[in-house]
């Protein structure tokens, strides 16, 4: 990826949903989270998606929002999907879906949300422990 510095960050909100990274001091990330929330709050999603990373997307940009056009594009029903997460990333997604599924390993936010917990983590295939108890098992 290529680094671009962004100087007038409402500037770069007005356009189409879009996202950028703030990589940087976990501590530090918390702070400046905290100052953008409150200058953008109804302009932008902002959130710490790993400890190192702060994320700013574009209000209408969010995994919530595409899953919904999805869904209604494939006239799907909302109680037929499922979404799995452990971030503050998936936090539309897993809110949205049918049935929200945290990650053991996800944030304690993620998990307040979520249906169904998993027993194991991204590194001990968590997801394909949830597509073979709630998926492939029922059919």
């Amino acid at each position: 990826m290529k680094k671009k510095i962004i100087n007038n960050y409402e500037e770069f909100l007005n356009d189409a949903p879009i996202k950028f990274v703030i990589p940087g001091n976990p501590e530090k990330l918390i702070e400046l989270e905290l100052i953008l929330k409150e200058k953008f709050k109804d302009r932008a999603n902002i959130f710490i998606s790993k400890p190192y990373f702060l994320e700013v997307m574009n209000i209408d940009a969010d995994k919530g929002y595409a899953l919904e056009y999805l869904m209604k594009l494939m006239n799907i029903e909302n109680n037929n999907v499922m979404a799995i997460g452990d971030a503050m990333n998936d936090y539309g997604m897993i809110n949205f879906a049918g049935t929200g599924v945290a990650m053991i390993n996800a944030i304690d936010e993620i998990k307040s949300i979520a249906n169904i917990t998993t027993t194991k983590n991204n590194n001990e295939s968590g997801v394909a422990e949830i597509v073979n108890k709630y998926i492939i098992k029922n059919n």
